[in-house]
């Protein structure tokens, strides 16, 4: 792991993968997650020709708190990031919760960035039948218009659980699963990183996912106003977010491209990883 100081004082932590001097692709991991999530096979990584920078998002494993974070104010941190690192240009990879924040990196620096790849992507959730395309439990969280004490509630029962079991916590996580993510997980190296990336998550309690459902209720940009090329990939048997999200998005972006992987799930990124990857060169 290793951490830089951003300018207000607050720490990030990422990590880097892949090929030494590979097309660098900055990694925005979904919603209980970290920056260990990556496919655990790094010669995958380093065929595909990638250096890979995961990073933890503030309160999520070992980067500071940011209060009121939001997609916008996340660009400084990846600007600074990148500025340190010496990269002018790069891609970005988001899965799932992690692609607003994809699209809000390639909306702010789009002169910096070269193509948007995203996995089982959601999308906003404040537009007309929005809660048709996500799973039940998220679509409580609608009904309750976001209400605050309850998202906080609920941040305390996941970071409980996760760190009291968090091997039982990522059963429980996959149990309504796609048959082809519970076959994908049963590679004992995919499930630890899987076990990893979210303990690490909750490191710092439920702050991160927190912060990053209040996120949620305002995006601060328009899919429309985004001009770098994005390509989408879904999977079709996705039962958390469903392919038909990842589908209005793609229709609302203005160049983009929709790919599905019929009978995948939403973990389809990891079954697909290089092909995933190859996108970028």
């Amino acid at each position: 792991m290793s951490t830089i100081k951003l300018k207000d004082g607050r720490k990030l932590a990422f990590e880097i993968f892949g090929a030494e001097n590979g097309y660098p692709v900055i990694f925005q991991h979904g919603l209980g997650d970290s920056r260990l999530a990556r496919h655990p096979d790094e010669k995958l990584t380093i065929e595909a020709g990638i250096r890979l920078i995961t990073v933890d998002r503030p309160g999520y494993g070992e980067s500071s708190p940011h209060p009121g974070r939001n997609f916008l104010n996340w660009v400084p941190d990846i600007e600074q990031l990148v500025d340190q690192l010496k990269i002018e240009r790069f891609g970005i990879l988001g899965h799932s919760g992690g692609a607003p924040y994809a699209l809000a990196i390639a909306y702010k620096l789009k002169d910096r960035v070269s193509k948007v790849v995203l996995a089982s992507p959601l999308g906003q959730l404040n537009v007309p039948g929005a809660s048709k395309t996500i799973h039940k439990s998220f679509r409580f969280l609608l009904k309750l218009g976001w209400f605050k004490p309850m998202i906080r509630m609920v941040s305390k029962s996941e970071a409980k659980r996760a760190n009291s079991n968090i091997a039982k916590y990522a059963e429980d996580w996959l149990k309504e699963s796609p048959e082809s993510d519970k076959i994908l997980f049963s590679d004992h190296a995919l499930l630890k990183m899987f076990e990893d990336g979210m303990q690490e998550a909750f490191k710092q309690g439920g702050k991160g996912w927190e912060d990053d459902i209040f996120a949620g209720l305002n995006w601060g940009f328009n899919p429309e106003e985004i001009q770098t090329p994005v390509k989408i990939c879904h999977g079709s048997s996705d039962e958390l977010l469903f392919p038909e999200m990842g589908r209005r998005l793609a229709k609302r972006i203005p160049h983009s491209d929709f790919q599905l992987y019929e009978g995948e799930g939403h973990y389809c990124l990891y079954k697909h990883w290089a092909e995933v990857l190859r996108n970028f060169l």
